[in-house]
């Protein structure tokens, strides 16, 4: 690395321009070119980790399924919302008959979504 550039500093400015185009195409100055254009755009846990790859991938695909299963909830509430009905019925037992409006649209709609019908099926909070 030429000193002149960091350390002393540049006194000829006679022969600036032709010092410049040289340092240009310098080695050490396009490797700190390169160095700097990548600054915080590589990320090396990515690069080297197939698993960090993989849990990363993983975690995409369960936002991904809870945002669907969301959307297709919200819907049913938005439905139920613009035809002003309860969302509650007055029994929700599994051996009723009528156990609200908003209950059997859910179960109505997950008979249309497989994704939504094994979140029902599996989910341990959402019954």
């Amino acid at each position: 690395m030429d000193k002149n550039w960091s350390r002393i500093g540049i006194t000829d400015l006679n022969h600036l321009h032709e010092k410049i185009k040289k340092h240009e195409f310098s080695k050490s100055h396009l490797h700190a070119s390169t160095e700097f254009a990548l600054l915080g755009k590589v990320n090396i846990a990515q690069q080297l980790s197939s698993a960090y790859r993989l849990g990363i991938a993983k975690h995409n695909e369960t936002v991904r399924k809870n945002r669907h299963i969301l959307s297709r909830i919200i819907s049913c509430v938005k439905f139920c919302g613009v035809f002003e009905l309860a969302l509650r019925g007055h029994d929700e037992k599994e051996d009723c008959l009528n156990r609200g409006i908003f209950k059997e649209l859910i179960n109505y709609s997950a008979e249309l979504d497989n994704m939504l019908k094994e979140h029902l099926e599996n989910s341990s909070v959402f019954k």
